[in-house]
């Protein structure tokens, strides 16, 4: 066959067969799954999510107030748990497919949520995905006798319908997201209101929003978008920038080259500030990165200079900052798995969790 006659049966080919539309809803939880995978893990090659299977330390579960669809089934069996070492506020993570949350006391509470995953969370309130890609929150009270015990209340997502992508900023202020038309939205939560949208295509995924903007992730192009600007991101190693964030002006990008790269973008245009060898995540208000080498085997946290971090007995697995003082981490060893909280004076202490845990958003 010639040239010109194998063209033309490649085309009466594509023309003959009907391309399925995609389904936008399954692809970009498939996005957000890979999101996850990247941001708790520096096996890049590697397929699913990871997760941490923590080792029991003795503590149960303990009653919460659930959403409308939740069943207020859980009881306290240990009134005696354990204090949560190493957390001032209460930590939040999916169990076993539950969004889950610790409170400073050392108790479990589960609210009947089955989750996709944490979103970010404050000392207030929690936002998490539920299976159907819609955003749920609960808030956070404490009893008035200083014991750090918790009780957990439903409330109104600021956000109707199913979502595509999702981010809450590090200091809690802004939630941004990304619905199935491509339109992506930043709310001020302290306002009560959206304050910023940007059309940005329904092949894009939101990775983070700051007071800056949007940092969007749209076919391998990276870029922060603002009220009529958008600033470019550099993405190294053929990678997509979907699990950068960005916090006081500073955007944070994990690169499939095995480095991760933060940039200033207060001038206007992305300015390399530091490359670090592995994985990192950026503090919530940009003064710290921690930092995870490519072996998984040393946790550090640079603030100009790295500092590793100690008490940690075994292979990192994830790491998230709880807020600009405090890391969650998990790790596993031979004798098993254990999730830790560590301070900002390096120090790392076992938190009382058992079950699989998943801290990614």
């Amino acid at each position: 066959m010639t040239r010109t006659e194998i063209q033309t049966a490649l085309i009466e080919v594509g023309q003959a067969v009907a391309v399925p539309e995609i389904d936008r809803l399954a692809f970009q939880a498939r996005v957000r799954a890979e999101r996850r995978r990247r941001t708790t893990t520096r096996a890049l090659a590697a397929t699913g999510v990871a997760a941490a299977v923590v080792t029991a330390v003795g503590v149960g579960l303990s009653g919460t107030v659930g959403g409308a669809d939740d069943s207020a089934r859980v009881s306290d069996t240990t009134p005696q748990a354990p204090s949560a070492r190493g957390l001032s506020e209460t930590a939040w993570f999916v169990r076993g497919g539950e969004l889950t949350a610790l409170d400073p006391s050392g108790r479990l509470h589960g609210t009947g949520v089955a989750s996709e995953g944490v979103v970010g969370f404050t000392s207030e309130r929690v936002y998490a995905l539920d299976r159907e890609s819609r955003l749920v929150v609960r808030g956070v009270t404490y009893d008035d006798e200083g014991t750090g015990v918790a009780a957990l209340t439903e409330e109104t997502s600021p956000v109707t319908g199913v979502v595509s992508s999702v981010a809450l900023s590090g200091d809690g202020r802004w939630l941004g997201w990304l619905d199935l038309s491509g339109t992506a939205h930043r709310y001020d939560l302290k306002a009560g209101r959206v304050d910023l949208q940007v059309e940005v295509g329904r092949n894009a995924s939101l990775t983070d929003v700051s007071a800056e903007g949007l940092l969007v992730s749209d076919d391998g192009d990276l870029a922060l978008h603002a009220a009529g600007s958008s600033i470019p991101v550099p993405v190294q190693g053929d990678g997509y920038g979907v699990a950068s964030e960005v916090a006081m002006g500073q955007v944070l990008v994990q690169d499939r080259d095995g480095r991760s790269r933060l940039y200033d973008l207060t001038g206007g245009a992305a300015v390399l500030v530091e490359t670090f060898e592995g994985f990192a995540v950026l503090a919530p208000y940009a003064e710290r990165v921690a930092v995870l080498d490519g072996e998984m085997s040393t946790l550090s946290v640079w603030d100009g200079e790295a500092s590793p971090v100690s008490g940690i007995d075994g292979r990192v697995d994830m790491v998230r900052w709880m807020d600009e003082r405090t890391l969650l981490a998990t790790a596993h060893n031979a004798e098993g798995s254990a999730l830790y909280g560590c301070d900002v004076e390096l120090r790392c202490s076992v938190l009382p969790v058992d079950g699989e845990v998943n801290l990614g958003g």
